[in-house]
């Protein structure tokens, strides 16, 4: 009798042996399949962290030209100035 209830636990244990290496093959390939979503997510979130900043540029590039634009302009300006005393 006890032979027999040992084998039935072996059998027991070897099924179960069996569950916990088909699921940790299983937990391999979800464990693959989330590590390819997220270097995909990292790809998609390094573009548009780029993307954010060239936006978040884009107005100090216009100020910086609008600046330049009056400084040209009023030098321009004080120049014409000083040739129109200078040639009456």
């Amino acid at each position: 009798m006890d032979e027999q209830m040992y084998l039935a636990r072996i059998e027991k244990l070897e099924k179960d042996v069996e569950f916990l290496f088909k699921s940790n093959n299983d937990n391999r390939e979800k464990l693959a399949r989330i590590e390819t979503k997220l270097d995909y997510l990292t790809v998609s979130i390094e573009k548009l962290e780029r993307s954010i900043k060239e936006l978040s540029e884009k107005p100090g590039r216009r100020w910086d030209n609008i600046v330049t634009a009056g400084i040209t302009s009023a030098i321009t300006g004080v120049v014409a100035f000083f040739i129109g005393k200078l040639t009456r």
